[in-house]
């Protein structure tokens, strides 16, 4: 699967835990977006490159459970939410 010098990498189900070597004082919890998953992101929290969290940092990369999505005809994606209406928001 995947190597780290400083995370313990487990897999339960679609979900990846990065668990740090250190001692543990921070957690992330990472929610992914409409079809994607915890592998598409685990490369960004393991690389050296982006170092995004500090070797005490928990890391739960979760992945939704595949369902049909409305909006996309009824085609079956990963999502967390249910999408009812997407409209601009205009700042």
């Amino acid at each position: 699967m995947f190597q780290s010098s400083i995370y313990n990498i487990q897999k339960r189900n679609n979900d990846i835990l990065l668990l740090p070597k250190q001692e543990h004082k921070y957690t992330i919890v990472w929610l992914h977006g409409l079809g994607d998953s915890a592998l598409g992101f685990s490369d960004l929290f393991l690389s050296q490159q982006h170092n995004l969290s500090n070797p005490q940092t928990k890391i739960v990369l979760l992945t939704a459970p595949t369902r049909p999505v409305t909006i996309n005809g009824g085609m079956e994606m990963t999502k967390l939410v249910r999408y009812k209406i997407f409209r601009q928001i205009l700042y």
